[in-house]
C-alpha cells in the first residue's frame, strides 16, 4: 500500500467519521437538512453501498432519506425526533453518552477520553462531555489523521476503536431501533456501525501487514 493512497484513504476515512459526528452532535438545523440532498452525499452513500459488508445498512438510510424529503414539516419533525431520543433522560430516551453504559461509568469514560483529547492535544471546545457519542467519532477522525513522525497510528486507531466506541456503540444501536418510529437516526446509527466493523477490521489487517515487513 503506497504512501499516497494510505493517505487518502486517511481523509476519506476521517472525512466519515466527522460526517457521522456532525449528523450526532445536535438537532439538524436548516443548513445541515439542505446538504442531506447534496450531490457530494450521494456519491458517499453510493461509495458505503459498493462495500459487500455495508450494502443493507447505507440503502436503509438512503431509503430513509428519501422518506425525510416527502415528511411534512421535515426539519421540526426531526428535530423533535432528536430531541425524543437524545436529549430524554432514559429509559424513555437514548443515552448517547458512553458512560451510561454497563460497560463502564460517566467518571471512568470521561477520564480516558480527556487521556486520548491530550495525546492528540486537543480539548473541547464546548461544554460537551467527552464520552458523547459525537465527541468520541471526532476524535477518531483527529486520531486517523495524527502522525506518530511519518507513520499513521493504526495500532492507536484500533485500541480507540475497540474500547472507546465498539464496546458500547451496540447497545446504543439497538435501544434506538426500539424506540426510534420514523427510523431516520436508527438507520444513521446501524449504518454507524457496520462501518465502524469494517474499519476495525481494515486496521486489523493494517496492523498485521506492518507487522509482516517488520
Amino acid at each position: 500500500m503506497s504512501m499516497i493512497k494510505t493517505d487518502n484513504l486517511a481523509q476519506e476515512r476521517a472525512s466519515i467519521y466527522r460526517w457521522f459526528a456532525c449528523l450526532l452532535f445536535q438537532e439538524l438545523s436548516v443548513n445541515d437538512m439542505a446538504s442531506l440532498n447534496s450531490p457530494e452525499l450521494q456519491q458517499l452513500l453510493r461509495g458505503l453501498k459498493s462495500i459487500p459488508e455495508l450494502h443493507l445498512p447505507a440503502d436503509l438510510f438512503r431509503r430513509k432519506l428519501k422518506a425525510l424529503v416527502n415528511r411534512p414539516n421535515n426539519h421540526l419533525e426531526l428535530a423533535a425526533d432528536y430531541a425524543e431520543l437524545f436529549l430524554v433522560a432514559p429509559p424513555s430516551g437514548v443515552s448517547p453518552y458512553a458512560g451510561h453504559y454497563p460497560h463502564s461509568s460517566p467518571a471512568e469514560e470521561r477520564i480516558l477520553m480527556n487521556q486520548w483529547l491530550n495525546h492528540l492535544k486537543q480539548q473541547i471546545s464546548n461544554n460537551e462531555a467527552a464520552d458523547h457519542l459525537a465527541v468520541q467519532l471526532a476524535v477518531m477522525a483527529l486520531l486517523i489523521e495524527f502522525r506518530d513522525g511519518q507513520s499513521p497510528t493504526f495500532a492507536s486507531q484500533h485500541q480507540y476503536l475497540k474500547e472507546r466506541l465498539i464496546s458500547w456503540l451496540p447497545g446504543l444501536v439497538k435501544l434506538c431501533q426500539q424506540r426510534d418510529k420514523f427510523g431516520f437516526y436508527s438507520s444513521l446509527l446501524r449504518l454507524l456501525k457496520s462501518y465502524i466493523l469494517q474499519d476495525e477490521q481494515y486496521l486489523a489487517e493494517c496492523i498485521q501487514s506492518s507487522s509482516a515487513i517488520i
